[in-house]
């Protein structure tokens, strides 16, 4: 039993990366998500000896927020592996990933709630049918990363406030310096464990506890601000321009609370239940259990700040909220366990919250809720019927059998896997049966990128807003339309239109009145009748739709383009590579 957690996540993991697996022309393609894929480029150029750049030519721009894990692609593109299998390597490592984030949440657990087998069982169910982190990271993004050194970094406190050992005092430290490397937003994590750390430090040793873990985060940012600075120029990552210079904090507070609301019906809801039944009976592990959920807290905090993710709404959530639910399947775990010991009236408390809550979120996952969502991906697919109305119903009879079962234990473990199972089930249902929105949408693009790298020379440039696979696949220079690789894109002002972190900024004069890509192959988020005259009058002529070529230019294969266009899934132009 102890081992089915790991099973079942191993199953899940190598189901849905098959699923994003796709034949051309008999030959197996592994594609991770679009964002993913610039990473891959910058750490297939790096390997190739043109620096950790995204473009081999022009200067470098810092168009990621992942340096470690780019760091990690760039090892594993060392492989010697074609470039459509590449991406399996990501896949794989993620999986290992995911099986580490299950042995520490284990180990957490234990150390939370010692007593108690009960509440390890449920932490570890929770979090190996955990969707939105299963799901991000194989789609090759960093979330699952980013849990295991939050979770690296939690259990190394626990222990250093138990054990007060100088070794555990500095392996903390170089742990949370390093986890601000996996992206800068986990610095948030690493200051609520280092203040934490210090702040339960015995008191003879609190003030060199504060100097030795601040200071370590600290110094790990001047440290890579340095770097950026020597490196690309800039104080900040480029994508840091692009998503928040010039957006009004109003902009991003209102769409960051949107958001949180549609991620609490997606995805919160049955944990955050069990927590507050934690919160009601403070039991076993309150002062640990506090720190993951000042985790939590500060990682929703973040995530209004900063408007959010571009992606939320679709169908795995936002990658900023992921991140930190394994944090949050702990401390329901450890709810779950000490309803076992409340009186009838704190039972009856926690049924009548379920009660009154659930009707609400019912009938706004009934609407499909999704603000602001990414049109690029579109919403996830609506729930089945089943899933959107029965199934909470049943688990809340669930839930009110299990308040009041005082002879065995297993109930309440039945119950917190269903009420988690059910805040993923539609994700990973839809996700299982058929390629995902992001999949499907990742599939589309490497088939597009792998007829432009036919119907072009190695001298062409191609202008795209989707730079992950027509970069990776086609190793042609690429114009950014959206400014993730450009920071003359990022430092514009945001153009009108609904707030999408990475999506307000372009400019068609520069991008292609001035770069003059001979391939414009997808265009604006937003293109209108007058984007399109304007693109033609700067001399270019329409192929498909959103597919244009410079008149003027002679490195590309029009009638091939004009095949591929008029069946993209025959392969013929892609087999002729």
């Amino acid at each position: 039993m102890r081992r089915l957690p790991y099973v079942t996540t191993i199953a899940i993991a190598l189901a849905y990366a098959r699923r994003q697996s796709f034949v051309v022309g008999g030959d197996r393609y592994f594609v991770l998500f679009d964002d993913a894929m610039i990473s891959m480029r910058y750490g297939r150029n790096l390997t190739s000896g043109h620096g950790l750049a995204y473009n081999t030519a022009g200067h470098a721009v810092e168009g990621f927020t992942n340096p470690l894990w780019t760091l990690w692609m760039s090892v594993l593109n060392l492989a010697p592996l074609p470039l459509r299998l590449a991406s399996l390597m990501v896949v794989l490592s993620g999986l290992v990933i995911l099986l580490v984030n299950l042995y520490l949440v284990e180990r957490i657990a234990r150390l939370l709630s010692p007593e108690s087998g009960l509440a390890v069982t449920i932490a570890v169910w929770l979090t190996a049918l955990c969707g939105p982190v299963l799901m991000w990271t194989v789609l090759g993004m960093e979330v699952g990363l980013v849990s295991l050194v939050t979770l690296l970094g939690v259990f190394l406190c626990l222990r250093w406030i138990e054990s007060g050992a100088t070794a555990d005092m500095w392996w903390l430290a170089v742990v949370i310096a390093l986890s601000t490397t996996v992206r800068p937003d986990v610095t948030v994590a690493a200051f609520v464990i280092a203040f934490y750390a210090a702040w339960r430090s015995p008191p003879e040793r609190r003030r060199v506890a504060f100097i030795v873990f601040i200071g370590a985060v600290v110094l790990a940012l001047v440290a890579q601000t340095l770097v950026r600075l020597a490196y690309y120029g800039e104080p900040l990552p480029n994508t840091y321009y692009l998503k928040v210079s010039g957006i009004s904090l109003q902009a991003r507070l209102r769409r960051g609370l949107l958001h949180l609301v549609a991620e609490g019906i997606q995805h919160l809801y049955a944990p955050v239940l069990l927590a507050v039944a934690w919160l009601l009976t403070r039991r076993a592990g309150r002062r640990g259990a506090g720190l993951l959920l000042l985790i939590v807290a500060a990682q929703l905090a973040y995530s209004v700040y900063v408007g959010g993710d571009s992606y939320d709404g679709g169908e795995a959530g936002s990658r900023y909220i992921a991140a930190v639910l394994p944090c949050l399947a702990i401390v329901a775990a450890l709810g779950v366990d000490a309803l076992r010991f409340v009186s009838g009236r704190a039972r009856t408390a926690f049924a009548a919250l379920g009660l009154l809550s659930l009707p609400a979120v019912m009938l706004l996952r009934a609407a499909n809720v999704q603000p602001g969502v990414n049109s690029q991906l579109g919403p996830s697919a609506r729930d089945p019927a089943l899933l959107r109305i029965l199934l909470p119903l049943v688990l809340l009879g669930a839930v009110l059998a299990a308040l009041w079962s005082r002879r065995s234990s297993w109930p309440l473990v039945v119950l917190a896997v269903a009420l988690v199972a059910a805040s993923s089930a539609h994700h990973l249902d839809g996700a299982l049966r058929q390629p995902s929105g992001a999949a499907a949408f990742d599939q589309r693009m490497t088939r597009y990128a792998l007829a432009l790298r036919s119907a072009t020379d190695r001298e062409a440039t191609i202008a795209t807003g989707a730079a992950g696979e027509l970069g990776y696949f086609t190793e042609r220079q690429i114009v950014d339309l959206l400014g993730y690789t450009d920071d003359h894109i990022a430092h514009l002002a945001p153009t009108g239109g609904a707030f999408i972190p990475g999506h307000n900024k372009f400019d068609v004069s520069y991008s292609i009145g001035v770069l003059r890509p001979d391939v414009i192959a997808g265009t604006f988020p937003r293109q209108s009748e007058a984007v399109r005259a304007q693109i033609i009058g700067y001399g270019y002529e329409e192929i498909g739709t959103q597919l244009f070529v410079r008149r003027d230019s002679t490195r590309v294969d029009r009638d091939a383009l004009r095949a591929f266009v008029a069946d993209p899934t025959s392969g013929a132009l892609i087999l002729s590579r």
